[in-house]
């Protein structure tokens, strides 16, 4: 029976035992299976190992007693590498510190003034400041990461700053003083550099002195300030400079102008700055003169000199036909900019460019009288010839070199005149510039090479020559590139009409006088004015006459041409034709026709159709002329050559010695025994034909 009830109390701890594990009758408060389950499987966290070491309290942003941040400006640096790495990155936590306490409190300062206070702060602490160093450091054991602490005393750091205050005040200073001298010396350029520098520069100064405020944490002025030079301060001298910067006439304003002969007095202006009553010269400016009304020929740019003039010569006058002239001077804005930079320019120096002044020069219109009016007449007569074959578009530009005296090839008074009254005559024309020809003294080079060197498109010249009764002149145009004739003119003005006033040389017995300097010059042996003295020589009294014309006075390049001849009185015909480009070729005799024999009153036609060929135009375009020589007597004038049909003049030495002999053997003959015709044609290009004559002067 007691064995029994053992077995019983074992059977009841072990069901006990099996409910507890999950079976069994379940209680009203219990968890249910599912439940404990999920509780069993659930992670357990871990328990938290209790720190070896505790952090500083700056390292847990507390401070550190020992470097309060009244006294010290502290940065906390933290790395995982190394204790440098920490070091560091304690010194950049410290410049940092520095950038938010100061720009916090400086919220009045312009982003360009903080920029170059940070460069600074950044600049000195990598630097490491006297009395920058690692404070402190400490080393988490646990998580094997390295902390540092960098500080400095707030008085070391504001010593740092006193130095680039004073050296910023000393800079403005000195540029605020050199501005200065420069200014009263007149030399603006170097004034404007200084004053400008030191706007730029005077920002920073205060910068730096509310940053230093900051540093020692004080209201107070904390350092010995000079006499505040502020970028105010400097702008207005910059100002002052720009606006009371003048240019005025000093000489040379209302000149009046009475013949194109008038020689021009210097065009003197002052240049300075206006204080108050005085007036300081100013030296080293650039500036430039220029025609706004009328043209002319002048010095364009200057600079003032120690004195602040500046000053031009107009070497010529292109427009006479306007009463009035105008030529302005200005500063060169361009040269005056190119010293600053583009802000400076845009911000203060824009009013410079209409700091300008003016001079007036007038053209006195001279009352003419009968026998003037002749002599203007005749100027614009020829002038007119010389455009006419110009193209009506563009606007040319045309220098007139010279008229050379056909007999004696000398500078005389006459010529001078001449060249001055056409010159005149031709600037009246629209659309077109004249342009003056400098023709160095004694120089030898040719026309065409003076032309080049003047700039021009065409280029006129011109003879002369006075008779018993007529002053006979003649002129050419040339195309300046090429040299090609493009017209030509001719005129007689009878002497009775000839300016006494002007022509004081005119001496006994038909010829010009000349001045006492006045060189004669040496026969031409250039082929070029030889030609064309050939070209415009005829005698003086002819006893008879000869003409020569063409079917028509226009052609095309390619077109056929026929020549025609006619004397009063039976002669010996030399018929020469001249190409635009100076080609010279006999064509009367020639092979097929030895003869040159004519009767007088009878018509001529070159080629006759028995020659079997024509004349084709070869160009270049341009005017063509022919000279038809009649003799009485049967005296060759050349040495023919006429294998190849024509004789040819060659275009160099050679040939201008034949022209020499032709004319040698011309003029002394009396002009009784010879007679000379003269026609041209004009040559268009193929298809590309315009109107001639669109260009004229009108006469007044």
């Amino acid at each position: 029976m007691k064995e029994n009830k053992i077995a019983t109390l074992i059977f009841v701890l072990f069901a006990l035992s099996a409910c507890a594990a999950g079976g069994g009758v379940k209680d009203a408060g219990s968890k249910d299976d599912a439940q404990r389950v999920e509780e069993r499987r659930a992670p357990v966290p871990p328990v938290p190992k209790p720190r070896t070491a505790q952090p500083p309290g700056w390292v847990l942003g507390k401070g550190h007693p020992s470097y309060p941040l009244s006294r010290y400006a502290v940065g906390v640096g933290v790395s995982e590498s190394s204790s440098v790495a920490a070091n560091e990155s304690a010194r950049s936590e410290l410049a940092k510190s520095l950038k938010v306490e100061i720009q916090s409190e400086m919220k009045d300062t312009a982003t360009s003034e903080w920029t170059y206070v940070e460069e600074i702060i950044k600049t000195k602490v990598k630097t490491r400041l006297e009395g920058l160093d690692i404070r402190d450091g400490w080393r988490d054991p646990d998580r094997d990461v390295y902390y540092a602490l960098a500080a400095i005393d707030r008085n070391l750091l504001a010593a740092v700053f006193r130095d680039q205050i004073k050296d910023a005040e000393t800079g403005l200073k000195n540029h605020m003083d050199e501005g200065t001298r420069a200014e009263d010396n007149g030399e603006v350029i170097g004034a404007l550099a200084h004053y400008y520098e030191g706007y730029r520069l005077a920002p920073n100064l205060d910068s730096l002195k509310k940053t230093l405020r900051v540093v020692v944490r004080s209201p107070e002025t904390v350092v010995q300030d000079l006499p505040s030079l502020t970028a105010e301060k400097f702008s207005a001298r910059i100002a002052g400079i720009v606006q009371t910067l003048k240019i005025a006439p000093k000489s040379g304003d209302k000149q009046e102008v009475k013949t194109i002969k008038s020689q021009l007095a210097p065009l003197v202006a002052s240049v300075y700055l206006e204080k108050g009553t005085q007036r300081i010269p100013v030296r080293n400016v650039p500036a430039i003169f220029e025609y706004e009304k009328g043209a002319g020929e002048l010095t364009r740019e200057q600079a003032s000199g120690p004195a602040g003039e500046l000053e031009t010569a107009v070497h010529s006058i292109s427009s006479f036909a306007e009463p009035a002239h105008l030529i302005s001077v200005k500063l060169d804005f361009p040269k005056i900019a190119a010293n600053f930079d583009p802000e400076m320019v845009r911000q203060f120096l824009e009013p410079l460019k209409n700091v300008k002044t003016t001079f007036g020069y007038f053209i006195k219109v001279i009352a003419t009288g009968p026998k003037t009016q002749d002599w203007h007449e005749g100027m614009v007569n020829l002038a007119n010839q010389i455009i006419k074959n110009l193209s009506p578009e563009g606007n040319p530009r045309i220098g007139v070199i010279a008229f050379k005296d056909q007999r004696s090839d000398k500078a005389t008074t006459v010529g001078r005149l001449l060249k001055d009254d056409f010159t005149v005559a031709l600037a009246q024309a629209e659309n077109l510039t004249v342009k003056e020809a400098h023709v160095p003294k004694n120089s030898q080079a040719s026309s065409q090479d003076i032309a080049k060197s003047s700039g021009v498109d065409f280029y006129v010249t011109g003879s002369y020559r006075m008779g018993k009764k007529d002053l006979d002149v003649q002129a050419t145009l040339s195309e300046t590139g090429t040299g090609h004739i493009k017209s030509s003119g001719h005129i007689q003005i009878g002497r009775e009409s000839i300016p006494a006033e002007d022509l004081a040389s005119l001496a006994p017995g038909g010829g010009f006088a000349e001045k006492p300097d006045a060189a004669p010059q040496s026969r031409p042996e250039n082929y070029e004015e030889s030609l064309e003295k050939l070209v415009a020589l005829k005698p003086e009294d002819a006893r008879f006459g000869i003409k020569v014309w063409t079917d028509r006075m226009e052609y095309q390049i390619g077109d056929n041409v026929r020549f025609y001849v006619k004397a009063e009185e039976s002669c010996y015909l030399t018929l020469l034709d001249v190409t635009p480009n100076g080609d010279a070729t006999v064509i009367f005799p020639n092979k097929f026709h030895k003869d040159n024999y004519i009767r007088g009153g009878a018509t001529y036609e070159i080629p006759e159709k028995s020659y079997g060929f024509q004349f084709a135009i070869q160009g270049p375009d341009g005017m063509e002329r022919i000279k038809a020589i009649a003799t009485l007597k049967p005296d060759p004038l050349l040495n023919l050559d006429l294998d190849q049909g024509f004789h040819a003049i060659e275009k160099n030495s050679r040939g201008t010695r034949s022209i020499n002999v032709m004319e040698d053997k011309l003029s002394q003959k009396s002009g009784s025994e010879w007679a000379a015709g003269y026609a041209e044609i004009f040559i268009f290009n193929r298809d590309r034909v315009f109107t001639r004559g669109a260009r004229q002067i009108p006469l007044k």
